[in-house]
């Protein structure tokens, strides 16, 4: 832009000085070799405002979206998520976050055959590196619940031997710790479930926030079979806090036996009945 300043400034000023010596169309000239740079400049400078400003309330728009998914709004993404794809966006990295909210959203309602191959479709297109860790743990989770557990075991392989090759940002480590525990937890390998539980608790709990409930729920079910009753309800009730114990059966339906078998966190009366009016 300002290039296209620089250039049209020239031209014009070379047009508006060349011709007549009158010294009134000589002042006009040169009044108008001023005025029409700056005019382009205050253009350049009202156009690129408004460029960032559009930018700007594109990443709140998205990140609104991301931060539904982190609540777990699944029924009103669905109706956001339709809205926000109709419509061209600016920046590519915004569409990319979007689709990514979409995939967990599919996983969040149970498609997880649609998870997967739209996991795997962006992955083919080229999407950036904290999200490609991301997008693969989606579909270990996806496979997972499909029964896949060779095709799970073999993803989640693969994702841990990137995980230690390069350096990743964002939700990743958390998200291949809780796909990785529930690998373990379905498998039987529950000792070393409740291993991953305790190194990886505080980095799931710090990047994932009330996902956390997964990784409590996860470890009560080992603790459970593994005969550990005690903590395994302490576990539970923990999970059951922040989740409903329907919402993580949904999520985890192997733990429908652990649902039955223990209690969950009691509710206080005030929230019970709506608070105090």
């Amino acid at each position: 832009m300002m290039m296209l300043i620089v250039v049209s400034s020239a031209i014009f000023a070379g047009l508006l000085f060349t011709g007549t010596e009158v010294e009134p169309a000589r002042s006009i000239q040169r009044a108008m070799a001023l005025l029409v740079p700056l005019g382009v400049l205050v253009f350049s400078i009202f156009w690129s405002a408004q460029q960032s400003a559009e930018l700007r309330d594109e990443d709140r728009r998205v990140s609104a979206l991301e931060d539904a998914a982190r609540l777990q709004r699944f029924d009103w993404l669905t109706h956001a998520l339709t809205d926000a794809l109709s419509r061209p966006m600016r920046s590519p990295l915004h569409r990319v976050r979007a689709l990514q909210v979409y995939v967990t959203t599919l996983v969040g309602v149970g498609r997880f055959d649609d998870a997967e191959r739209s996991a795997a479709a962006m992955l083919g297109e080229g999407v950036p590196l904290g999200m490609v860790t991301s997008l693969r743990a989606l579909r270990v989770y996806a496979m997972l619940r499909e029964d896949r557990l060779v095709d799970a075991d073999r993803a989640l392989g693969e994702l841990r031997r990137q995980d230690r090759d390069i350096d990743i940002s964002g939700h990743a480590p958390a998200m291949v710790a809780l796909a990785a525990m529930y690998r373990d937890a379905v498998t039987g390998h529950c000792d070393d479930a409740l291993r991953s539980f305790e190194k990886n608790r505080p980095a799931i709990a710090k990047q994932l926030g009330l996902r956390v409930a997964d990784a409590d729920a996860l470890a009560a079910h080992s603790a459970l079979t593994l005969g550990q009753s005690s903590r395994a309800a302490h576990l539970w009730r923990r999970a059951t806090l922040f989740a409903s114990p329907a919402e993580l059966v949904h999520r985890f339906p192997p733990l429908s036996t652990t649902s039955a078998a223990l209690a969950p966190a009691s509710v206080p009366p005030e929230l019970a009945t709506g608070g105090a009016r």
